[in-house]
């Protein structure tokens, strides 16, 4: 268990227009925003969640207009019992007033709007929730009015505050729809900075590109790291098919290991990595990803 993204079935289910509908691209969109950062993440429905919260660092609400009272409580006490719960778009915010202490919120339709993330700063277009915050909540970010930083707004992008022992977070745009709509590295860095400050150190970190998806699993008492190299032209609509995938070279890999590991071996090659272990972490290059390769730490 690492990064937790709800599928919040509730919503779909009241807001399908027919039975078996595909309307989950504000899903792909929070989805692809955490792959793109590297963090190992896993879609659960609410009842996959329910009794299993406490196992996940971190839960993702993605868009949606609706919770079950239910299922939102048991939300509340997994956030006051420590947890981190980081919410996606305008609508979702609503949901969760109380807790990220909104006193006023007011639905906007979309507009150019400025944001900053990684020292650069960058235009998005999407509905916003205008929101005043009462003194407990700590603004994360504001929209800037043009591309500029000496240009920064008023209007409050994005917020957090602390719910008895854990964190709730909001952005009050919707990041996911604008991610499915046109990938912006921008929009990206901007949404990985507020999955870091909540999930700070995840199990694993790569360095070297960030062409690489990360999934974690765990087989008997092995540890299996699934690289995925995600370079090519799958992201562009225009292209039916490509025969080519450039390999990415040198990724440096940290893994938290706790304990030395007898050996970390490269997978479907067989390669036995040098690994470098300190302070609980294990650090190992990988010198070529084609397509999808398997760190198997025993």
């Amino acid at each position: 268990p690492q990064v937790a993204l709800l599928y919040p079935i509730a919503s779909h289910q009241k807001n399908g227009t027919r039975p078996y509908s595909n309307s989950t691209y504000k899903l792909e969109g929070s989805l692809y925003m955490i792959l793109d950062n590297q963090f190992p993440v896993e879609i659960l429905m609410e009842h996959h969640l329910l009794g299993n919260m406490s196992k996940y660092p971190l839960i993702v609400i993605p868009e949606c207009n609706y919770l079950d009272p239910e299922f939102r409580s048991v939300l509340k006490h997994y956030v006051e019992d420590g947890g981190k719960l980081l919410v996606v778009g305008s609508e979702t915010a609503e949901l969760f007033r109380d807790e990220l202490g909104i006193t006023s919120l007011d639905q906007q339709e979309a507009l150019p709007q400025f944001i900053a993330a990684e020292n650069k700063i960058g235009g998005i277009r999407s509905p916003f929730a205008r929101v005043a915050l009462s003194d407990g909540a700590e603004v994360i970010s504001n929209f800037y009015k043009a591309s500029d930083f000496a240009q920064k707004g008023e209007i409050i992008a994005s917020s957090s505050r602390k719910v008895g022992k854990g964190t709730i977070a909001a952005i009050y745009f919707n990041a996911g729809s604008a991610y499915t709509e046109y990938k912006s590295h921008l929009l990206r860095d901007y949404v990985g900075e507020h999955i870091a400050s909540l999930f700070p150190e995840p199990d694993v970190t790569i360095k070297g590109s960030r062409l690489v998806h990360v999934a974690m699993n765990k087989k008997d008492d092995r540890t299996l790291i699934n690289l995925i190299n995600v370079s090519g032209d799958h992201n562009t609509k225009s292209v039916i098919g490509y025969d080519e995938i450039p390999y990415l070279k040198d990724l440096r890999v940290e893994i938290k290991t706790g304990s030395q590991p007898k050996k970390i071996i490269l997978q479907p090659e067989g390669r036995e990595l040098a690994v470098e272990f300190k302070n609980g972490v294990s650090k190992v290059i990988v010198p070529e990803l084609h397509i999808h390769s398997v760190l198997e730490i025993i």
